[in-house]
């Protein structure tokens, strides 16, 4: 039996999928863009530090205002990358597991409403 893979786990076919799953494209623009990735994250702790819900949203608006005030190109990111991050965020720093507000996704593992029984389940 082989270990169940994670879906932020690499794959040689990520170029091919990448237009097709936000997923994918999320962890491609994470691995593109590490410095924004980061913020995103400074600016969760920060948020959740102040006891301020952490958004995903705000994050990618901010990113795009920030690099325009240095005078770098903005950061191209997909608002379907967004829950992506967010969940990827929770994922890899314990500390803010469960700091985003999400609803429920095919990427929760089965936690979708209905697949489970779980009516209006959300995360």
């Amino acid at each position: 039996m082989t270990a169940q893979t994670s879906i932020f786990d690499a794959t040689d076919d990520l170029p091919r999928l990448v237009k097709r799953d936000p997923v994918l494209a999320a962890r491609e623009w994470r691995t593109n863009n590490p410095d924004a990735y980061l913020t995103m994250v400074r600016w969760a702790r920060e948020d959740k530090d102040a006891r301020r819900r952490p958004s995903i949203g705000r994050y990618a608006e901010g990113l795009r205002s920030w690099s325009l005030n240095r005078g770098s190109s903005p950061y191209r990111l997909d608002n379907s990358c967004r829950a992506p991050l967010a969940r990827m965020i929770e994922s890899e720093f314990p500390d803010l597991e469960g700091a985003f507000a999400k609803r429920a996704s095919m990427c929760d593992g089965g936690r979708v409403a209905g697949m489970t029984g779980e009516v209006g389940a959300h995360s």
